[in-house]
């Protein structure tokens, strides 16, 4: 059986690794509040480690999904044209049931991860000396290309999805002519990395100097 390349999951587990470091600089900064506050501001907080969570397992599946569908069998290399047809007559119903359940949930999983990435960073921005957290990948994807793509600014009406390189799956990936450098998704591994390194600078910079407790045994 020919199998395609990973389609990039070696990324997606990178940018997992990465999501996950911010989840944790993020519960030192709630327990940093929470001590602030003594208590009584950490409804915000709770969300938006809640939303980082749900990012995180959304991100995992996506991930899992593309290891799947690399699992999925290929016509071989260097076949004839006489050949191919032969094949795809022989297997080509098989790996079409096979694939497109799996390729429908990577798109509405990679749609679902944007809405609440965005809603994480939202909830994020509300929290004390972090500001205004507006990652652009993850914004303009959301705003642009999900929400609000029939506005104007946007505009990119074809429907379309892709995946295969590391950059992760992209929405919108076909473009007409005229569209095709109007807010151009980089990826959910690319967007997502910018994400969390963004997420851990501001992060950082509001934990500086301050005394972290410890996590509760």
């Amino acid at each position: 059986m020919t199998k395609v390349s990973d389609l990039g999951k070696a990324s997606g587990e990178t940018t997992i690794r990465l999501m996950e470091a911010a989840y944790s600089r993020l519960l030192d900064y709630y327990r940093w509040a929470d001590i602030q506050f003594n208590g009584t501001k950490n409804e915000i907080g709770i969300e938006a480690y809640k939303r980082l969570r749900q990012t995180i397992w959304l991100l995992g599946r996506a991930v899992e999904l593309l290891g799947q569908v690399a699992s999925v069998q290929r016509p071989p290399s260097g076949l004839s044209p006489d050949e191919f047809h032969a094949w795809v007559n022989e297997h080509g119903a098989e790996v079409g049931t096979r694939l497109g359940p799996l390729e429908d949930e990577l798109e509405i999983i990679t749609e679902c991860t944007y809405l609440i990435a965005w809603r994480c960073a939202g909830a994020t921005s509300e929290l004390m000396s972090i500001g205004p957290f507006k990652p652009v990948g993850v914004r303009d994807v959301r705003n642009k290309l999900i929400e609000h793509v029939d506005r104007s600014g946007s505009g990119v009406l074809l429907s379309s999805f892709g995946y295969g390189g590391d950059q992760g799956p992209v929405i919108r990936a076909l473009r007409t002519t005229d569209k095709k450098d109007v807010f151009p998704d980089a990826g959910l591994f690319v967007n997502l990395q910018e994400f969390s390194k963004e997420l851990v600078a501001r992060l950082d910079r509001a934990l500086e100097g301050q005394s972290v407790p410890p996590p509760s045994p």
